[in-house]
């Protein structure tokens, strides 16, 4: 658990060396996890029976996160339901249509990078993800980007590997404790959420929360206020790193390109 904690990379590699492409690890407060990179085990994984393997109930170290409402930690016909009334706006062709703002916000993030330096591309890549889904996804408007983002980043940085895996840490002690600061940060996290949402009830706009506002499941009951703050919440506690993570990837598995501050993209010399 330790060197799973400190150094979680080599630690995975060591055991790859040591074990094989699959293996399995018994980690404090996570219980039993299986690992590969064997590509039919993991092809096998995503297209399993939701009945035998059950995404939900495996996330179960996220509940206290993200709440018994996120399609993260839901199973079975709730899962489906909710599913169902997210996807729509996630298309590919409508994703389309945010593209003025996925390009002004990834110019703002990398806008102070000189040609020639070296620089650290993760936090540009989070600021990125994360400017796209208030912008895009929750409609906050330039204005309120900064001030949207402070009180995410805040909240994202009070989740250490303690209050993960750990549960004795997940103790209310006020604003000194690690738990109860995370309390105060998620209070202002849901604020502007709920903020958002009744903003988008009176005044709806081209962002993906107006169009979850609009959605309506087959008995014709539309998504609660508690569920999409919690599919909201979710976007940008899961889906903000691991975007930015994929993104910083991307560039350092392509070291033929060179990225310029405005987006040129130039390989072997051809604009």
């Amino acid at each position: 658990m330790a060197a799973w904690v400190r150094k979680p990379y080599p630690f995975l590699d060591a055991c790859r060396a040591r074990h094989g492409p699959t293996f399995t690890l018994r980690l404090l407060g996570f219980g039993e996890a299986v690992f590969t990179d064997d590509p039919e085990l993991i092809h096998a994984v995503f297209t399993a029976d939701p009945a035998v393997l059950e995404a939900g109930k495996g996330n179960d170290i996220l509940q206290p996160f993200l709440g018994d409402r996120s399609l993260l930690t839901l199973d079975g016909p709730i899962h489906a339901r909710d599913r169902k009334l997210m996807t729509p706006p996630f298309h590919g062709a409508r994703m389309r249509a945010y593209g003025k703002v996925i390009a002004e916000a990834t110019e703002r993030a990398i806008g102070d990078w000189v040609p020639g330096s070296v620089t650290p591309t993760h936090p540009a890549m989070q600021r990125t993800s994360l400017d796209v889904i208030l912008r895009a996804v929750m409609g906050v408007g330039t204005e309120d980007v900064d001030r949207g983002r402070a009180i995410i980043t805040d909240l994202l940085e009070s989740v250490g590997p303690s209050l993960m895996f750990l549960e004795p840490f997940r103790r209310d002690y006020g604003a000194w404790s690690p738990w109860g600061r995370y309390l105060a940060r998620r209070a202002a996290a849901e604020t502007l959420l709920t903020d958002a949402i009744a903003l988008r009830r009176a005044q709806p706009g081209d962002d993906i929360l107006s169009l979850l506002l609009s959605a309506r499941d087959e008995q014709g009951d539309p998504l609660t206020d508690e569920e999409l703050r919690a599919e909201l919440i979710t976007l940008l506690l899961a889906g903000h790193e691991t975007t930015a993570t994929a993104l910083a990837w991307a560039l350092a598995w392509r070291p033929a390109y060179v990225y310029t501050p405005r987006m040129h993209i130039i390989d072997g010399g051809r604009p």
